[in-house]
């Protein structure tokens, strides 16, 4: 057990880590759950917890392609891109949830043949955008839920234009 004063002013706390792995099982309030990937050369999944029960959880799977992010409040991010061919490294999608765990928004990118990103399509609850990309600028934004809205979208100043 370690402990550590931090910077001056600061409030001291305690450290604790497991003697036989190395890994840090307290960190003040907060306890610590660390799961190794089989691959040592990718990511821990690292949980932890504090004495009122509220958690944050971090994993970035390189293998899967795929990283998740669990904030105190409940709220979850999860990412996911592609591993292989062409489009390896680009968002596959994002998905951001609520503290309640229902889906608020997903995001899917969409790519054409040469990898180029062409579409980025937004489901918020019973909204769905969807912007089309032309050369690396987005160009059209459409509503596609109730009434359609059309138009275009200016990169450079940010402005959207109805048709």
């Amino acid at each position: 057990v370690g402990v550590s004063s931090g910077e001056p002013g600061q409030t001291a706390r305690t450290i604790a880590w497991n003697p036989g792995t190395g890994e840090m099982i307290q960190d003040g309030e907060w306890r610590y759950e660390i799961k190794a990937d089989e691959n040592p050369r990718y990511n821990a999944a690292i949980g932890r917890k504090d004495a009122k029960g509220q958690s944050e959880f971090w994993h970035r799977d390189e293998g899967m392609g795929r990283e998740e992010i669990q904030y105190r409040d409940g709220r979850k991010i999860v990412r996911a891109w592609f591993r292989s061919g062409l489009l390896t490294g680009r968002v596959r999608y994002i998905r951001k949830y609520g503290s309640d765990g229902r889906l608020i928004i997903n995001s899917v990118y969409t790519y054409g043949e040469s990898a180029n990103l062409i579409r980025l399509t937004e489901v918020a609850g019973d909204k769905v955008f969807s912007v089309e990309i032309e050369n690396s600028r987005r160009k059209h934004i459409k509503h596609l839920v109730n009434v359609p809205i059309q138009g275009v979208y200016n990169a450079d100043t940010g402005l959207f234009t109805r048709k």
